[in-house]
């Protein structure tokens, strides 16, 4: 995993639009908490998309306690998505939007079918973003 340099970049990249994260020191905060969280929590660990989760709480908390308690509940909570072995639960989630694609718009599902997109990877960002 190399948890020292796992979320810099997802970490620069989780919310640049905003104005809070212009300032250093609160991406220096959640890299800090993402470390201390794959440190902690080994069996998890980091993940992409996991810088995305934990932004609100570093918005919300001053203390990095507290965001990273916060932080730490939520992913115990989701830590079927972020499972390394066997399909995590992102990959069933994915499964059911393409049954529910099929029934529901079969030119869409023909079109993904011929193309090769069955496995629907590019809604990955899509299930992100519902957790946030």
């Amino acid at each position: 995993m190399g948890f020292l340099l796992f979320p810099v970049v997802d970490v620069v990249r989780t919310g640049s639009h905003l104005e809070v994260y212009k300032e250093t020191r609160n991406l220096a905060r959640m890299s800090d908490i993402l470390a201390v969280h794959a440190w902690v929590d080994p069996a998890t660990g980091y993940c992409q998309g996991m810088s995305g989760l934990l932004s609100p709480f570093v918005l919300l908390f001053e203390n990095n306690v507290d965001a990273f308690w916060c932080f730490e509940r939520l992913i115990r909570r989701l830590r079927e998505n972020f499972q390394v072995e066997g399909p995590s639960q992102v990959m069933k989630q994915l499964q059911a939007l393409w049954h529910i694609l099929e029934l529901t718009d079969g030119e869409i599902f023909a079109h993904l079918s011929n193309i090769g997109a069955e496995s629907l990877h590019f809604a990955f960002p899509m299930l992100l973003v519902l957790f946030q």
